[in-house]
């Protein structure tokens, strides 16, 4: 993962949600893209759908969606302790594990 575009992602838009109709991650995202059009980001979805993944010529834009990892759900689990794991709630995880990987 790139560090420093994580944090410019999330750092300064992570709290950002949907209130009274108006989607404010959506606008960010139209201002991110604007402000750094030096990256060539795809038209589907917002700013937060994608990381960057480091590659030994640079770096490409992937979806978070890509990683998730399917689980494999035993019946005589009960449903409310499982965590399904989504495109947000990787991203949020690798997020924060990069984070705690600084103290």
């Amino acid at each position: 993962m790139n560090i420093p575009s994580l944090t410019l992602q999330f750092g300064r838009s992570g709290a950002l949600a949907e209130k009274d109709g108006h989607n404010y991650r959506k606008d960010f995202s139209s201002f991110f893209k604007i402000e750094f059009k030096s990256v060539k980001w795809p038209t589907k979805g917002t700013v937060f759908d994608y990381f960057f993944e480091n590659l030994e010529n640079g770096v490409k834009l992937e979806e978070w969606e890509k990683i998730v990892q399917p689980i494999d759900y035993e019946t005589n689990v009960p449903m409310q302790s499982i965590t399904v794991p989504t495109p947000e709630s990787v991203s949020l995880t690798e997020f924060m594990n990069n984070l705690t990987s600084f103290l």
